[in-house]
């Protein structure tokens, strides 16, 4: 006998619970007297999809970065430019 559980209908980082679980007939969970659906497994990602998702948010941060950077170079050049108008 075995325990079945269809993954395909959850997503990454759900819970599966004891209650998704198909049990072989006449089998019953001991639950001890608790009354909460206990969780079984949890879906993880893939450590590729991790890898995959710091290299975009890192690439995302640096892009950021160098617009700020952009951004605080035109507004220091336009500093002095707006200092000699006031005068």
């Amino acid at each position: 006998e075995h325990i079945e559980i269809d993954l395909a209908k959850f997503d990454i980082g759900e819970p599966i619970k004891l209650s998704h679980a198909k049990l072989p007939a006449g089998v019953k969970p001991a639950m001890h007297g608790k009354k909460t659906d206990l969780t079984v497994a949890t879906i993880a990602p893939p450590r590729l999809l991790l890898e995959e998702e710091d290299a975009i948010n890192a690439e995302k941060a640096a892009v950021e970065a160098e617009k700020a950077a952009a951004d605080a170079a035109t507004a220091a050049a336009a500093a002095p430019a707006d200092d000699k108008a006031k005068k």
